[in-house]
């Protein structure tokens, strides 16, 4: 049984490469690849790629709906499956509104409607306000590639919510970047004024981006290099 999954940032490469281990994969690697966007440029990720005995074979093939259903059940399963839900596709955020007061959200997108209806049901089981709302149409053209599916957005919103949920997921994430994210809202989980968390957060939101511009120019590289090989240049 084989697992590939891609990302432009580092941060998702370390995440993958430690849950993956847990659950001893015959083999793992990570390869540089490109696509062109609808600018007809080139566009570098990198691909993560890890092969699993047969016996995980019924855990692949099992539908993510009901996955959620299996593990609903059990508070320290839930969530260790939804923080590598928000490892992979979820979004921490602080904004500004009314001028200077403190928004803090979290989202987690994925083009699953189900999956995001029934991880729903189970944070609502557990008290948190959340939403599930259509983000963007297939063959948007808001993106570099267009998308092929409809994407869905789960949402967050409520300040008490959202603290409570990142006290919960931190202890299982595994990954840096959306570690640093729930700390910043646990950091500043009582801030009310804009001013007072502006220029931290926009450090962090600086150094993610350079991580990931980093991270683009190493699988070009890394790309340009392997297929010169290739080609015997």
């Amino acid at each position: 049984m084989q697992l590939i999954s891609s990302s432009t940032h580092p941060g998702f490469l370390v995440a993958f490469s430690r849950a993956v281990k847990r659950c001893n994969p015959s083999s793992l690697g990570v390869y540089a690849a490109r696509r062109t966007t609808k600018d007809r440029v080139f566009s570098y990720r990198w691909f993560c790629w890890a092969i699993f005995p047969r016996v995980y074979r019924e855990y692949f093939r099992a539908s993510a709906t009901s996955m959620v259903s299996k593990i609903g059940t059990d508070e320290e399963l839930f969530y260790s499956y939804f923080a590598g839900l928000a490892d992979a596709e979820g979004n921490w955020q602080a904004h500004r509104i009314r001028k200077s007061q403190v928004h803090l959200e979290f989202r987690l997108f994925s083009t699953n409607r189900e999956l995001l209806s029934a991880v729903k049901d189970q944070l609502t089981r557990r008290g948190f306000s959340c939403s599930v709302r259509l983000k963007e149409r297939a063959g948007s053209h808001q993106h570099a590639v267009p998308l092929k599916k409809d994407y869905w957005l789960l949402s967050i919103t409520k300040r008490e919510d959202v603290v409570r949920l990142a006290i919960r997921l931190l202890a299982y994430s595994l990954h840096p970047e959306k570690i640093a994210r729930m700390k910043f809202v646990l950091d500043h989980r009582t801030s009310r004024d804009w001013s007072a968390l502006e220029k931290s957060w926009e450090a962090l939101r600086k150094a993610v981006a350079e991580e990931v511009k980093l991270s683009k120019e190493l699988a070009r590289a890394e790309y340009d290099i392997f297929h010169q090989v290739k080609l015997g240049k």
